[in-house]
């Protein structure tokens, strides 16, 4: 699949509710080579919530190469949950509903 432009839209608009966990939306950008994709972290909510995301708000965590960011090249996106170094290895009890996931 080709890469899409989205540089017409000023970011992602999800509108979610769920999850007992903070958790990452992640943005995938075709020159980014090594997994350090941006992303941005966001809160649980109980009730349904829509929040509209700029691109200006998603960085690379910064384990990996700096790529410039652009909206022309982009290949997917991602929602995931983290466990940081030295957490309990319980698996996690979380939800996540999702209503809507576009460009605005």
């Amino acid at each position: 699949t080709s890469p899409a432009d989205a540089s017409s839209f000023k970011g992602i608009r999800l509108t979610y509710k769920g999850s007992s966990t903070p958790f990452a939306l992640s943005v995938y950008h075709s020159d980014v080579k090594d997994w350090d994709h941006f992303s941005v972290l966001l809160k649980p909510r109980d009730e349904w919530t829509t929040l509209d995301i700029p691109f200006t708000t998603f960085k690379q965590f910064g384990f990996g190469s700096p790529v410039t960011w652009s909206a022309t090249e982009l290949t997917g996106v991602n929602l995931m949950w983290r466990k940081m170094p030295g957490a309990s290895n319980e698996p996690l009890k979380n939800t996540l509903q999702i209503k809507e996931l576009t460009y605005f």
